[in-house]
């Protein structure tokens, strides 16, 4: 009914009925996320992050998960949170070159540009290939 709700916009519906879902598996980490999605889609940030926090807290290896809390605390300005996230989703999917590019800006943002050039480096070695990282590199 959740689902069914959501496709309709009806947020508030939905959310009833994830909450009713949630109350008999407290445990089940894309419940948060799902709610966590619904009340960010309605400018609730600080259920949303509620949501997505114990969603993490169930599951610390979804990546969509882990991206929201790391972009939730960049736009707070908490650069070393972030980071802590983002480093998170590079073990998690370490072949994708975005996040440890996420954690070298928030280096940077930090103004630890010496860890932040570190970082930088590793990944223009281990992807010279990658257009995005030769860019912000090659502009240091």
């Amino acid at each position: 009914m959740g689902s069914l709700y959501e496709l309709m916009d009806d947020t508030k519906n939905a959310r009833k009925y994830f909450d009713i879902l949630l109350t008999n598996c407290p445990n089940e980490p894309n419940i948060h996320a799902r709610i966590g999605h619904l009340y960010f889609n309605d400018q609730d940030e600080s259920q949303a992050f509620h949501h997505y926090n114990e969603s993490y807290k169930l599951n610390p290896v979804n990546i969509e998960t882990i991206a929201w809390l790391g972009l939730y605390y960049v736009k707070l300005g908490h650069f070393e949170k972030a980071c802590s996230f983002f480093s998170r989703a590079a073990m998690v999917h370490p072949k994708e070159v975005k996040w440890n590019l996420m954690v070298a800006s928030c280096y940077r943002r930090m103004e630890d540009y010496e860890r932040s050039l570190k970082v930088y480096e590793d990944i223009f070695n281990e992807h010279p290939e990658n257009i995005e990282c030769k860019c912000i590199f090659l502009t240091l």
